[in-house]
Parts: C-alpha cells; sequence; structure tokens
C-alpha cells in the first residue's frame, strides 16, 4: 500500500518517523515523501529530508501529515490547503499526527468528525475551528477513514493501531515487537491528557436501554458529555427502527453495522477505562464474555459493579471511587450492564449509581 507523506519546513521529526518506522517495518507500506515545492525539507530539529513536489501527487491510499512549529506558516498558504484537501479526498486512509490536525481542519477534512491534537494546543484548535468535534483525552481517534492521533509520540500508537486495523491485529503486534516498541493500544488511555475539573471528561456508552441509558443520562445530569458508538440506523431493543436512538442521543456515532458487537468492541476500544454492570447469575452472558475480551485486547481496565443486593452499592461506590481516582488525569468512563428487558430497574439503578459517582468525583 502506498503512503504519501506531506513534509513542511518545521515538521516535527518524531511525528513523520515514529509512524514511518512502523509502516515499513510492518513490510505491507511503501513510502513517498513530499512537500510543496519538492527538494530538501528540514524538519524542527533539523533533518533534511529529501521530497518530491506535491503538485505531482497521485491520488493516494494512505496519506499522512505531521506536525511541527512549520504548521502555522502552512496553515496561511492556500494552495497549499487547497491541495491538501484535494488529497484527502480522494485518499482511502487519511492519517495526522500532533498539531498536524490543524492542516486537515483548515482544509475542511476534519468538519463535524471527532478527532485530537497536540494537548497544549487544544484550546487553539476550538478557538479556530470550531466545527470540529475536538477530543480532549484521545491518544488517537477513528472515525472511519480518518485516524487522527495527538502529540508526537502518540502518532506512533496510533500508527500501530491503523496497521492493525489495515493488516491485522497479529501484524501489528509482529510489527511491535520487531522495534521492541511498547504499543498502547487503547485510544482511550492517554497520560497526557488534560485535567478536568470533573475527572470523567465524557461518559461512552451505547444508548441501549438499562444501564447504557441511565448512565448517559447521569452524566448529561452533572454537565458532562454522553458520547460512543451505536449500531447503523440507532438501533436499540425499544427503538428498532431509523434514527432510532439517535433522536434520544444525537451525539452518538453509528457503527457501520447493525450488530450490537461492533459498537460494544468500539466503545470499549475508545475508553480510558470501564464500569460494568454486572447480574447476580451464574457465568455471563455471550455479549458480557465478548466485552470482557475486548477490554483485554485494548488494555481497558474494567470494575465490576455487582447488582442484586442494594446494600453493598454504597460499598461498591467507594471502591469505584478510589479505583477511578487512580487514573492520571481526565477519562473517558465507558459503561456496559445489562438492558432493561434482562434486568428490570436497570435504568434507574444506573442513573442513580453513576450520577452519585460523577458528583463524588466533582467534589475531589
Amino acid at each position: 500500500m502506498n503512503v504519501t507523506v506531506v513534509l513542511f519546513e518545521g515538521f516535527e521529526t518524531l511525528d513523520v518517523f515514529g509512524p514511518v518506522e512502523m509502516l515499513g517495518a510492518s513490510g505491507q507500506f511503501r513510502m513517498r515523501f513530499f512537500s510543496r515545492d519538492g527538494g530538501i525539507v528540514k524538519s524542527y530539529q533539523g533533518v533534511p529530508v529529501q521530497t518530491e513536489p506535491l503538485a505531482g501527487a497521485d491520488a493516494p491510499e494512505v496519506l499522512l501529515v505531521p506536525g511541527g512549529m512549520g504548521v502555522y506558516d502552512m496553515l496561511e498558504d492556500d494552495a497549499f490547503i487547497a491541495r491538501l484537501a484535494d488529497l484527502a479526498g480522494r485518499a482511502r486512509y487519511v492519517l495526522s499526527v500532533c498539531n498536524g490536525a490543524f492542516l486537515y481542519a483548515k482544509a475542511g477534512v476534519l468538519d463535524g468528525r471527532r478527532a485530537t491534537t497536540y494537548k497544549a494546543r487544544m484550546d487553539k484548535a476550538e478557538e479556530l475551528f470550531p466545527q470540529v468535534k475536538w477530543e480532549h483525552t484521545a491518544r488517537w481517534t477513528i472515525e472511519d477513514n480518518l485516524y487522527v492521533s495527538s502529540g508526537v509520540s502518540a502518532g506512533t500508537d496510533m500508527a500501530l493501531a491503523f496497521i492493525a486495523d489495515a493488516c491485522g491485529r497479529e501484524c501489528a503486534e509482529r510489527t511491535a515487537r520487531y522495534a521492541e516498541y511498547v504499543w498502547n493500544p487503547n485510544p482511550g488511555n492517554d497520560p497526557f491528557a488534560c485535567a478536568s475539573p470533573t475527572k470523567v471528561s465524557a461518559l461512552r456508552s451505547g444508548g441501549q436501554s438499562g444501564a447504557d441509558r441511565g448512565a448517559m443520562d447521569a452524566a448529561l445530569a452533572c454537565g458532562i458529555p454522553a458520547v460512543g458508538w451505536c449500531p447503523a440506523g440507532g438501533w436499540a431493543e425499544d427503538y428498532p427502527d431509523p434514527p432510532g436512538v439517535l433522536a434520544l442521543y444525537p451525539d452518538l456515532m453509528e457503527t457501520p453495522s447493525r450488530e450490537v458487537i461492533q459498537r460494544t468492541e468500539w466503545n470499549i476500544r475508545d475508553s480510558t477505562c470501564c464500569i460494568v454492570f454486572c447480574t447476580p447469575v451464574a457465568g455471563v452472558s455471550p455479549g458480557t464474555e465478548a466485552g470482557y475480551a475486548f477490554s483485554d485486547a485494548y488494555n481497558t481496565p474494567v470494575f465490576d459493579f455487582a447488582l442484586g443486593d442494594p446494600q453493598t452499592y454504597d460499598e461498591q461506590l467507594k471502591r469505584a471511587f478510589d479505583w477511578l481516582s487512580e487514573f492520571d488525569g481526565a477519562i473517558v468512563l465507558g459503561i456496559g450492564g445489562p438492558r432493561e428487558s434482562e434486568y428490570p430497574g436497570m435504568y434507574d439503578i444506573a442513573f442513580d449509581v453513576v450520577k452519585r459517582l460523577l458528583e463524588m468525583l466533582a467534589d475531589q
């Protein structure tokens, strides 16, 4: 697969060569380097790279744009931005690292879409490009064909996640081992995330009846964004027809599939950690079992909140509070649990537990 890497004077060295190392080591990608006029372009650290003129770039399979101090000059270059928009519109996959997201935002590529950027430039990103759905705590975001990472080293983790999606997880893990690199495969787990006065910057769930909806309404009642993935068409057991649950929670994003399992995986993938409400029955449901497998795959820690005996809820709340307090910085909290039809009263329990928990965290 061909990768078009777009450079400019003052690009950040690791923004480029972290992802390029992983893409090249995988054996599945071929890199070509371009700049506005071609010739030698130097990174902010003075590393020279020979490039081709951007005007000669073919429609790319993969388009990669780094960040760096030179981004701010390129934002004023209308011809460059127009060419970047054209290439992004024809690319199969579109990737950016650090404040390289500013260039895509200026080109309109990120309009109405989820993205992140260098944490120290997040306020500037929101000021300049309010049409983008900026995520403060993500290490990287994925939406459709768009992969956008936060600062510098995060691009390497994102590149491995892209390799896993494009070529298979085994290929990504083999590449990381070759590079002797400890891969963080969880896009919601960023140790450099901006601090939040309420600790939880967003609550992530799928909008299904019961635990999902109770938790999301609790977050909204506390002024915390309720986000997440839902099946295509917004399917829920009590909202089976489009727009489905999207009528209740318009900020939810649809997965390509109507299968619930995909939204379960993607919500776990994009959470820093998860609380799962567990029913007092022997064994676990296939969906819950799959959820635990996804949490292992994405290194997403899980706290099990046992249902059944309300007298234990206060103690479990304290343990959940202590557990969440151990995470550095702000977090995206995922919520899972039974639907209302599987555990009557689940909505009310989830609403009460999550609201009390968020209020406890806000009072830290």
